[in-house]
């Protein structure tokens, strides 16, 4: 199996459903471009998307990627936590270090690592390698089903029992969903109180603090007042509800609130009122550097200026694009040598 062999199943699929690309990338909440993108192999779906395409087109994962197999097929809720886990079960299972494993599968013992502690997750080509490695059903390691658990959210499919098998799992995705709707409350209660503190930071009342005080902040943090947001990493993007890789981390703040420069360097792009991004700036720094400022109102700056650490660059606009859920806050990111790191490793942050 290769991208293109996928992107041509996934056409089969879309359109056995009646959907032209662009009914089918609203369903998922993603550009009609990016289907395209699926369909001709240019790029494969984050694996997250495997669960959706499987209940849109009322197949099995089996189905969606155009393989068969001799083990039986399960249905479920992805969870990334259980899809982590379970790649460090069935690896322990077959007596194979990391780095067995890592060979088998043609990446690196770092990338099993990190699989393994949810940090990064394995694209949809090494999810069926691993299934072989593991000798069971791609469904039933994406959907977290160890061999000695049949989980909470998670029913064995036999092909003639399909009504049997939806008549339990229906009850569990409605637990599933209050639970869930019980977070995103939790997560929404912090993040009013997370707002409430954002004029005071350490104790400083930002909004009446002195220049020298304000110059001192500016120091360790990207934006005036900012509160940590949603950190780097795989999670729940709430706009999109979805589990996605976070690029970046999120700092939530008033709107207008003044956004700095990470380090010295020269602007490289600006985007203006991107549907998915807002606007934004990316700026170019030594060593390879680079970092990108989203969800902002753009100052008086244009691109191949230079611009000095800590100087304003910009200012936090209102909630938009696909995490306006998120309130309103800026979205940083920072790449080294075109790749996606966590700028917690290079950032001073204070609460």
């Amino acid at each position: 199996m290769d991208c293109s062999a996928f992107g041509k199943q996934l056409k089969s699929l879309r359109r056995g459903a009646n959907l032209t690309q662009e009914q089918f990338a609203i369903k998922l909440n993603v550009h009609e471009q990016t289907v395209s993108k699926w369909e001709r192999g240019v790029t494969l779906p984050d694996i997250v998307f495997l669960g959706q395409f499987a209940t849109l087109f009322n197949c099995s994962v089996e189905q969606v990627l155009g393989i068969e197999t001799k083990h039986e097929t399960v249905i479920g809720v992805f969870d990334v936590s259980k899809l982590c886990s379970c790649i460090a079960f069935y690896r322990k299972k077959e007596n194979l270090s990391q780095n067995d494993l890592a060979q088998k599968v043609g990446v690196s013992s770092d990338a099993i690592s990190k699989w393994e502690r949810g940090i990064a997750c394995p694209d949809i080509l090494q999810l069926v390698s691993l299934a072989e490695i593991f000798n069971l059903s791609v469904s039933r390691l994406y959907f977290g089903m160890r061999s000695e658990i049949i989980g909470a959210d998670v029913v064995v499919k036999p092909k003639s029992r399909a009504i049997s098998a939806l008549k339990l799992v229906l009850p569990c995705v409605l637990l599933v969903a209050v639970i869930t709707f019980s977070v995103i409350l939790a997560v929404y209660i912090k993040r009013v109180d997370d707002l409430n503190l954002v004029n005071s930071v350490d104790g400083v009342d930002l909004s009446e603090s002195s220049g020298e005080q304000v110059e001192e902040k500016r120091s360790n943090q990207l934006v005036l007042g900012g509160v940590m947001g949603r950190a780097y990493g795989l999670g729940h993007n709430a706009t999109l509800n979805v589990y996605d890789f976070h690029h970046g981390i999120d700092f939530i703040a008033k709107v207008g609130a003044e956004v700095y420069a990470y380090d010295d360097g020269v602007i490289e792009k600006i985007v203006y009122n991107d549907i998915a991004y807002g606007s934004y700036l990316i700026i170019a720094h030594a060593e390879g550097f680079k970092s990108g400022y989203y969800y902002v109102d753009i100052g008086d700056i244009k691109v191949g200026e230079t611009v000095r650490k800590g100087q304003v660059i910009a200012t936090v606009a209102e909630a938009n694009g696909f995490e306006y859920k998120e309130g309103n806050h800026l979205h940083f990111e920072l790449n080294l040598r075109d790749e996606s790191v966590d700028p917690e490793l290079y950032l001073e942050i204070t609460e």
